[in-house]
């Protein structure tokens, strides 16, 4: 053989079992295991935290539309109220309390009793419904001039 291939260990030196070498592979295997599931942790601990985040502005926003929305609820009620409106109708369209009330009254004699009033009525409106009927039709049939 020749002198250039030969190695010579250092003095001191020995060389490692194998067994020291799987107790090493072993404890690499298990510091990665250990980072693996650290950082799973971690992942999971952080989506929890910001889930938690948007669930309380979530909450936030429901809170201020409700808040809103009865907001609206009131002006709702106040646009509506009586005294609005006569306001309104009197500025916008001159429309006022009436100046003179016209009142009609029906006597009905006490011995016809109310079943007279109901029969009074509807021979009225059938009167009148007849002379629009009438009306129509000779207007309808009437020569033009």
């Amino acid at each position: 053989m020749s002198p250039g291939f030969v190695r010579a260990l250092p003095i001191g030196h020995r060389r490692i079992p194998k067994r020291s070498l799987g107790i090493s592979a072993i404890f690499a295997m298990g510091l990665l295991l250990t980072t693996l599931f650290s950082l799973l942790y971690l992942n999971q601990a952080s989506a929890v935290a910001s889930a938690g985040y948007d669930i309380k502005g979530l909450e936030d926003q429901k809170t201020q539309l409700q808040i809103r929305n009865e907001q609206l609820r009131l002006k709702l009620g106040q646009l509506q109220s009586l005294e609005r409106i006569e306001k309104e109708s009197a500025n916008r369209l001159n429309m006022g309390p009436p100046e003179k009330l016209l009142f009609v009254s029906i006597e009905a004699s006490p011995e016809d009793g109310s079943d007279a009033h109901a029969a009074s009525r509807d021979s009225i409106r059938q009167e009148t419904q007849h002379k629009n009927a009438s009306n129509w039709w000779e207007e309808f049939w009437r020569p033009s001039d």
